[in-house]
């Protein structure tokens, strides 16, 4: 391993450097040959194959050129599982990005709208109800304009971590882009748990956050809309919410 190259030894029980094998229990065979022949994956030594033998003078030049020959094949393979990790690690990096905020790490407008028709599909066949709770935070654009994009990123972040907290395990909290955030409420009995759940979310974002220095509070407008009552697909229900959340903001309300 040492010495990134095979070594070969046909008399163990005479070598100092191999008394690591020399065994004192009886129920195993000595091995009095060994050769040990190094495995590289992309340069990189990676592991040693190990050949024991219970004779002497086992391995030849001639074996060992044939081992040798072995360990380069199973570098070879060993450089391509490497790869198929790699590749396979790069796609899952793009469909990541793909379907996820590069801010927040939130799924986006696309994955959300997904996975919320598949919980429409769901609830269809299970005759159950789900609902969308669409999230605008108040006054984002004076934050921005006062203390700077960097602020307001960090705001959004704080708030995509507060949205995690505060719902269920299995509910999706998802950044629609901007300030807009939606949260799935994947089951529930009645329509008081859904306005439990939205003033849940309301608490959770009111508690101050330091931007830039400055100790800042935020409050949210929330709109719900409930499958299948307000909607049937995932576009309508989500429309649905935004008018809900819009109107809110109009009347001044936050509820």
């Amino acid at each position: 391993f040492r010495s990134l190259r095979p070594c070969v030894q046909n008399d163990m029980p005479s070598s100092h450097s191999a008394k690591v094998w020399k065994s004192g229990d009886s129920r195993y065979i000595k091995p009095r040959s060994g050769a040990a022949l190094p495995l590289f994956s992309h340069g990189r030594l990676t592991g040693v194959m190990l050949f024991m033998a219970p004779e002497f003078n086992v391995f030849t030049p001639e074996f060992t050129e044939i081992l040798e020959r072995l360990a380069e094949n199973v570098s070879f393979a060993l450089s391509k599982f490497d790869q198929a990790d790699e590749k396979a690690r790069a796609e899952a990096r793009v469909y990541f990005l793909a379907n996820h905020d590069s801010l927040t790490g939130l799924p986006n407008r696309d994955h959300f709208n997904s996975l919320l028709e598949r919980r429409i599909a769901e609830c269809t066949a299970q005759a159950r109800k789900c609902a969308v709770l669409f999230i605008d935070l108040d006054r984002f654009k004076v934050i921005n304009d006062s203390l700077g994009h960097a602020a307001g990123d960090r705001l959004l972040v704080e708030v995509a971590e507060r949205l995690r907290a505060c719902v269920r395990r299995d509910d999706i909290v998802a950044r629609l882009g901007g300030d807009e955030f939606v949260v799935l409420l994947t089951d529930f009995s009645d329509r008081g748990e859904v306005a439990d759940a939205a003033r849940r979310v309301l608490d959770a974002i009111v508690p101050a956050t330091n931007l830039a220095g400055y100790e800042c509070r935020t409050t949210a407008s929330i709109g719900a809309a409930i499958f299948p009552d307000h909607g049937s697909d995932a576009e309508t229900l989500t429309k649905n919410a935004d008018m809900a959340m819009y109107a809110v903001k109009g009347d001044g309300c936050r509820l």
